[in-house]
């Protein structure tokens, strides 16, 4: 598993995070894996941006096939530019 950054020029970046798991999850069953990140401010927010981190986490399976699942992620910000 992985989660990744696509955004451009993003007021706040993600270090990379990568996760190893081998389980075998049932067939139409869910499961949740806890996947720290860490991260920092890369530069002060505009006016026109929200205080929001867009990640996409990749879930690859032993057979090859792999999925992707999108996650708007509040972040906290001191202040913004005016």
């Amino acid at each position: 598993m992985s989660i990744v950054q696509e955004t451009q020029n993003p007021w706040f970046r993600i270090d990379p995070v990568f996760r190893t798991v081998k389980e075998l999850i049932e067939p139409a069953k869910e499961k949740t894996f806890e996947m720290p990140a860490r991260g920092r401010q890369a530069r002060e927010l505009r006016n026109e941006e929200q205080n929001v981190l867009e990640v996409k986490v990749i879930v690859e399976l032993q057979s090859g096939d792999s999925y992707y699942y999108e996650f708007s992620v509040p972040i906290a910000v001191p202040m913004r530019m005016r």
